[in-house]
């Protein structure tokens, strides 16, 4: 479910160039992209709503007040580094003129995608938020971890896109007059990049330390041999006698200030 609800915004983006500039640039990889995430949705969502017993939501307390802290911070940063510029190039010619550019801001694009980006990162966000108030919290942090994934995904995308060759025709110079300027592009990352993969980092630490954290035992309760109380670790262990006869025997006598002058010693014989 995490990972559905994040990846909505990611696949509104690229859909999203489609309905800015018109179904004739839709591949079939979109297309099959969408049909695979709404399959994959509606069958997380069905399987939560089939097997959600004990799911609780309530105001963290204690350590939980921490947690709610470090999610929504962690997602808050990773978000917030989602929308500058990744990536970088430089543009150098035989004749030594070196020009720089950037890309990747998720705001020079079409409305519709940065619509989609957007949704992205309120995404990540309310997710964060919602696990941090899970109870327990376990569950949730297998949510939040399901909403990394896509993020995750696209730090790597990022990582290899700088590996690969650069075509001119991204600035609008065609091969042949590159070659004839003895143009080279240089790619790489932004400062923005780094940042995010350092809020993402932080974001997969913390949930991880929610999922291996330690559990705090439930109480153990069994019904009292007696009266039908249930008794518990802060439960005093209280039994009636029944009435009648006990079949261990007669009963002793009582033993303690409460109990009279049976636990006395004997008066003293008369002189």
């Amino acid at each position: 479910m995490g990972t559905s609800i994040v990846t909505f915004g990611l696949y509104f983006a690229d859909a999203g160039t489609a309905i800015a500039q018109g179904a004739h640039v839709m591949g079939a990889g979109l297309v099959l992209a969408l049909v695979g995430w709404l399959a994959c949705s509606v069958g997380s969502t069905t399987a939560f709503v089939l097997r959600h017993d004990g799911v609780a939501f309530g105001p963290p307390r204690g350590p939980d007040r921490l947690a709610l802290l470090a999610f929504g911070l962690a997602a808050l940063g990773t978000a917030a580094a989602f929308a500058p510029s990744w990536d970088s190039y430089v543009l150098q010619t035989s004749a030594g003129t070196t020009q720089s550019f950037q890309g990747g801001n998720i705001f020079s694009n079409p409305g519709p995608v940065i619509a989609g980006n957007l949704a992205t990162m309120v995404a990540l966000v309310a997710v964060a938020v919602v696990a941090a108030l899970w109870r327990p919290i376990l569950h949730g942090a297998v949510l939040l971890l399901g909403a990394i994934v896509p993020m995750l995904s696209q730090a790597a995308s990022a990582v290899i896109q700088i590996g690969e060759p650069t075509s001119p025709s991204m600035f609008g110079i065609s091969s042949s007059q590159a070659a004839r300027a003895g143009l080279t592009i240089t790619s790489g990352l932004t400062l923005a990049f780094w940042i995010y993969c350092v809020f993402l980092l932080a974001l997969m630490v913390v949930t991880i330390s929610a999922l291996i954290a330690p559990r705090s035992p439930e109480p153990v309760t069994s019904p009292a041999t007696a009266g039908g109380a249930v008794i518990g670790h802060d439960s005093p262990v209280t039994a009636t006698a029944p009435p009648g006869p006990s079949p261990f025997g007669p009963a002793a006598p009582a033993a303690g200030p409460e109990a009279g002058a049976t636990n006395l010693a004997p008066p003293p014989a008369p002189l």
